[in-house]
C-alpha cells in the first residue's frame, strides 16, 4: 500500500529575490517510510507555459512523530496573483512508493494577509472582483474560463480539487466555501492550491479545525457574525465593471492562524 503525506506549505519569508518556505509532511497513522525520498520543487510555469526550469531541493530541518519538517530557499521567487498566476510543481519522490511515478502537487508562492483594511495578497492591497459560484451548473473548465473571460478575479462557493487546479493554472482566486464536517477533506484535496486564497464557513468548530489543519489563509462566516470568525456580506449592487449580480462584498476578515 503507497501512503501519501498531508503536506503543509507555509511561507516565511518572501522576498523580490528570495522566498524561504517551511514545508511539512504528516504521514499519519501508518508513519514515514524508512526508505529514502526526496522532497523538491520544480517551476516556475505560468498558464501552462514554463519560463524557467529550476529545482529547488528541500534540506531535512526537523521531525516529530509521523510529521518532518524541511526548508526550503527559491532565489528569484515569481509569486501566484491572479494577473500572473506563476505555478509550481512540489515532487516527493523516491524509493516509498515502491517504484511508482513520482508524486506531484500544483502549489504557488503567496501570502494572503489582513489588516484593518482589508487583504493583503503577498504584500499589495487587494480587493477581489468576486461572484457566487451558486449550485455549479457550469464545469471547472467553463466556469474558469467565463470568470476569465468576464473580467472576474474571484469565485466563492463550493470547491473541488479539479476546480482548484484549473484557477491556479488560469489565475482565478477561490473563496472556498466548506461544510459541516468538510474541512479535512477539503484541506487535503486543495489545501496546497494557491488559487484558494481564503476559507468561508459557517460552523465555528469547522473555522477552529481549518485553523488548526491550515492556518494558511484568512477565513470569513457564511452566518451570523461570530467573535472568532469573519462576517460575509451578500451585496445586491453590481461587480464594479463586470457588471455581475449578486457580487460579495467581504468585510472584518479574521487572519489565518499564525
Amino acid at each position: 500500500m503507497i501512503t501519501i503525506p498531508r503536506v503543509r506549505l507555509r511561507p516565511t519569508r518572501l522576498w523580490s529575490t528570495e522566498a524561504q518556505l517551511v514545508l511539512e509532511l504528516h504521514w499519519g497513522e501508518v508513519g514515514r517510510p524508512e526508505r529514502s525520498y526526496a522532497l523538491r520543487l520544480v517551476g516556475p510555469f505560468c498558464h501552462g507555459r514554463r519560463t524557467v526550469s529550476s529545482v529547488y531541493t528541500a534540506t531535512p530541518e526537523a521531525e516529530e512523530v509521523n510529521v518532518q519538517r524541511f526548508a526550503m530557499v527559491i532565489t528569484e521567487p515569481c509569486y501566484w496573483t491572479p494577473a500572473e498566476p506563476f505555478c509550481y510543481w512540489l515532487q516527493l519522490a523516491g524509493s516509498p512508493f515502491g517504484g511508482q511515478s513520482d508524486i506531484q502537487w500544483l502549489v504557488g508562492l503567496r501570502h494572503i494577509g489582513v489588516d484593518a483594511s482589508g487583504l493583503l495578497l503577498t504584500g499589495a492591497r487587494w480587493e477581489p472582483q468576486a461572484v457566487w459560484l451558486g449550485n455549479r451548473r457550469l464545469g471547472p473548465k467553463a466556469l474558469v474560463a467565463r470568470a476569465r473571460n468576464e473580467g472576474v478575479d474571484t469565485l466563492v462557493g463550493s470547491v473541488d480539487g479539479k476546480l482548484a487546479t484549473l484557477a491556479s493554472e488560469r489565475g482565478v482566486a477561490l473563496i472556498a466555501v466548506v461544510g459541516r464536517g468538510e474541512a479535512a477533506e477539503a484541506v487535503r484535496q486543495y489545501g496546497l492550491a494557491p488559487a484558494v486564497v481564503a476559507w468561508a464557513v459557517d460552523d465555528p468548530e469547522e473555522a477552529a479545525a481549518l485553523r488548526r489543519l491550515d492556518g494558511t489563509r484568512p477565513i470569513a462566516s457564511l452566518g451570523p457574525a461570530a467573535e472568532d470568525i469573519a462576517e460575509f456580506v451578500l451585496s445586491k449592487h453590481a461587480s464594479s465593471a463586470a457588471g455581475h449580480k449578486p457580487c460579495i462584498v467581504v468585510r472584518d476578515w479574521q487572519a489565518a492562524a499564525s
